[in-house]
């Protein structure tokens, strides 16, 4: 036994995802969707290399935003904001590059529990911050140092 990493996949367009090689045995799937919402599904069995989820129905989730006031001696070139949640699922990187006077970010439709958002720069980690959400409440996040 024991714990496998995340598995990732992307929805078609009809909603449909395929993760394969997953080993028999119940599993938690979380759902995401930066404009539809998300969800939890728990004891989703696979046996003879199928499962299907049925329909899941997304709900609106927390919003995590905030400043990017970097406090570094210097800035990098540009920064990219990373959000994992306390189960290790990433749910995306931001596709935006950022700079580090005063720039505004969000992050939304995350589901309740505890998220880490990671901000790099150059390559390197510089700053991360740590979050609770409940519901669907929005939460500031403060950077603290590395």
């Amino acid at each position: 036994g024991g714990t496998m990493p995340p598995q990732y996949a992307a929805c078609d367009s009809e909603g449909r995802f395929c993760l394969p090689f997953l080993r028999p045995g119940a599993y938690t799937a979380w759902v995401h969707s930066p404009r539809g919402g998300c969800a939890r599904v728990d004891g989703l069995a696979v046996s003879n290399n199928v499962c299907d989820a049925g329909e899941i129905a997304l709900t609106p989730g927390a919003t995590v935003s905030g400043t990017l006031f970097t406090a570094l001696e210097k800035c990098a070139d540009s920064y990219e904001l990373e959000v994992v949640s306390e189960n290790g699922v990433r749910i995306g990187s931001s596709s935006q590059v950022y700079g580090c006077n005063g720039e505004k970010f969000s992050f939304g439709n995350l589901w309740p529990g505890k998220w880490i958002i990671c901000l790099s720069g150059d390559d390197e980690m510089l700053r991360f911050g740590t979050v609770s959400v409940e519901g669907r409440k929005s939460v500031q996040l403060i950077f603290e140092k590395k």
